[in-house]
């Protein structure tokens, strides 16, 4: 996390510049519909933190552990904010309503899905999702809305 490190521009840009390429959302982080896709470097983002463990247990094992939470809110900045838009539906998914009851909230965040995701996390949160921009920073209109 030293930007005097090429290692960590290279990795920002691997994350942040891999817009380009669509994966299909991953079976293993759940059930999505038919045709959501989300920037290769987002499934890479989150692949990252869900490989992040203390003690042997991952994030969502926790999480699941904890028991009743209430709401949980996933939030970020910038690409942090791209990051939340995918870890929201990721971790509903994965931890019961009864347990806790997930919302999104971005700062500044890229469009980092195709209208299929966009569309099911409107559905999915609603209300429960707040999406904060600039109207003049470039970053919340990549990659959708550059022209």
């Amino acid at each position: 996390f030293d930007p005097l490190e090429l290692a960590f521009w290279i990795d920002w840009f691997r994350e942040d510049g891999d817009a380009v390429f669509w994966q299909p959302w991953p079976r293993a982080w759940g059930v999505a519909p038919t045709g959501t896709f989300i920037a290769s470097g987002t499934v890479d983002g989150i692949e990252r933190i869900l490989a992040m463990h203390d003690g042997g247990i991952g994030m969502v094992e926790l999480l699941v552990r904890l028991g009743a939470i209430g709401t949980l809110t996933v939030t970020g900045h910038s690409l942090g904010g791209g990051l939340a838009h995918v870890l929201a539906p990721l971790l509903a998914t994965h931890l019961p309503p009864t347990q806790a009851r997930v919302a999104l909230l971005s700062y500044a965040a890229p469009a980092i899905g195709s209208e299929t995701f966009a569309a099911w996390l409107e559905s999915s949160f609603g209300a429960a999702a707040g999406r904060y921009h600039n109207s003049l920073d470039v970053v919340p209109h990549a990659w959708a809305g550059l022209g």
